[in-house]
């Protein structure tokens, strides 16, 4: 359903003079009114859910507005089309000729569009608010080199046909989110939605205790997030208000959803799915309620084995980019000895950390206080609080996780390098180490999916890399 983001007053009076002629026809499919968000938005709580009935519901509620200021227009009106009146009757009981009521009918039917057009344009206003209230205050000063991938991702999501799933995956801080967002904003301008909702799974309590992966952080053991606690996230932040009963039981919240969201298209953004405990159960119930409603899931776990899911895996900004980005923000934090450095003075923060946004913007907040070389050393051997952070947050839950085949691909992947290796140099390498081509092929299957090794190249020949920051981390494991 597309809503017009502006209607003449000549579509409003026609729409407004069909809604009025069809008081009592109750069976007509779609309404005259189907266009606004006003009626979108009474449809689900009008009775029976009856086109004709949210119709009327929205005519009189303009009437009452309208017998505040211009009573007798409203009463023609109310007398005429609700209450079956001639004109002659109406006109002989007025004491006034018929052609002036025809004439006042006319304006009459002018001021209710006037109305009716100040209610839209004041849901409208109102669900950007609400809209811009679920969207967190972006962390990103400006995103750079995604204006194709923008493109690309609203188109498919404008279009009211499948792929009615999409994940958005990749590495612990390359940006996904505020890919999304910007998305999401881009998508709105459009207002092809009904509704939207942004719901984030809760993020594993930290430990406090400092240690390493591996050797030198102990694990947090993070909380995990169940499907049916998201989907009475997404219950509550759509606010069925008509419909909700506090201790309704999951599934019969999920069967008013469905039929919420398989009436009108819905954006709905499930972020931090790596949270997720099963999200096999939370793909079997998007299923559920998608079409005409599109689910964009943000996560750093693919999910190559639904294919039905729309994957758009989050680039690393290049060496270019990425300097980019860290005098943009350098700038905006007055880091004044990044941004005098040279081209050759910031390589080696591209060569210890790569394209990725989180780490840039550490460095730059370290930069306040320590020189370059020790931030960088500081990254290379894993010391410091902040390094720490930053590797529990990136790689902490994916590494507990992986299983010995796959930690061991990693260490022979970082012997190789920058360009990485084919799969047979690589198996050919694993089996010289005591490893079997099925714990290789499952291992890599295993890195690609969750994003700790890049599979490049096309149909006919791929490289498995590593991300010079998983690099890095890999050094001082």
């Amino acid at each position: 359903m597309e809503y017009p983001t502006s209607l003449s007053l000549q579509d409003y009076r026609d729409d407004v003079q069909k809604a009025l002629r069809s008081w009592h026809k109750g069976d007509y499919a779609a309404s005259p009114f189907d266009n606004l968000l006003i009626y979108q938005q009474t449809l689900p709580s009008a009775p029976s859910a009856s086109p004709h009935r949210a119709t009327n519901f929205i005519l009189l509620q303009a009437l009452e507005r309208m017998k505040c200021d211009q009573p007798q227009m409203a009463d023609i009106l109310c007398r005429h089309y609700l209450d079956g009146e001639l004109v002659q009757e109406i006109a002989r009981r007025l004491g006034v000729e018929e052609k002036t009521i025809y004439k006042r009918q006319r304006q009459a039917i002018d001021a209710l569009s006037d109305i009716l057009g100040a209610m839209e344009s004041a849901a409208r206003a109102k669900r950007q608010k609400v809209w811009e209230w679920r969207l967190m205050p972006p962390t990103y000063l400006q995103l750079v080199a995604v204006e194709a991938q923008l493109t690309q991702l609203a188109n498919q999501l404008n279009r009211p046909h499948a792929p009615w799933l999409f994940a958005i995956v990749g590495l612990g801080g390359t940006g996904k989110s505020a890919l999304a967002d910007a998305l999401v904003r881009r998508v709105m301008e459009r207002e092809c939605w009904a509704d939207f909702a942004w719901i984030t799974a809760d993020e594993p309590e930290m430990n406090s205790e400092s240690g390493s992966i591996g050797h030198r952080f102990r694990p947090s053991l993070p909380r995990m997030v169940t499907a049916e606690a998201l989907i009475d996230k997404l219950w509550q932040q759509l606010a069925l208000h008509h419909e909700f009963v506090a201790d309704l039981p999951p599934t019969e919240k999920i069967t008013l959803l469905q039929c919420r969201l398989k009436a009108q298209p819905h954006l709905v953004v499930f972020d931090n799915l790596e949270h997720l405990q099963n999200p096999t159960e939370l793909l079997k119930i998007l299923r559920r309620l998608m079409n005409p409603s599109k689910f964009l899931l943000i996560t750093r776990m693919s999910f190559y084995r639904e294919l039905d899911i729309h994957h758009f895996v989050m680039p690393e900004l290049n060496k270019g980019d990425a300097l980019r980005v860290l005098r943009n923000e350098a700038c905006a934090c007055n880091v004044t000895a990044l941004l005098s450095a040279s081209d050759s003075d910031l390589a080696p923060i591209y060569t210890t950390v790569g394209g990725n946004p989180r780490a840039l913007r550490l460095i730059i907040g370290q930069a306040h206080i320590h020189t370059l070389s020790d931030i960088l050393a500081d990254l290379q051997t894993g010391c410091g609080q902040y390094v720490e952070n930053l590797y529990c947050d990136v790689y902490e839950m994916v590494w507990e996780q992986l299983g010995e085949p796959a930690k061991r691909v990693l260490a022979l992947l970082l012997q190789a390098n920058a360009e990485g290796c084919a799969l047979n140099t690589l198996i050919a390498a694993a089996c010289a180490n005591g490893m079997t081509v099925p714990d290789v092929r499952n291992a890599v299957d295993q890195l690609v999916a969750c994003n700790l090794v890049a599979s490049q190249g096309d149909l006919q020949s791929r490289r498995y890399t590593l991300h010079n920051l998983t690099r890095t981390f890999l050094q001082q494991v």
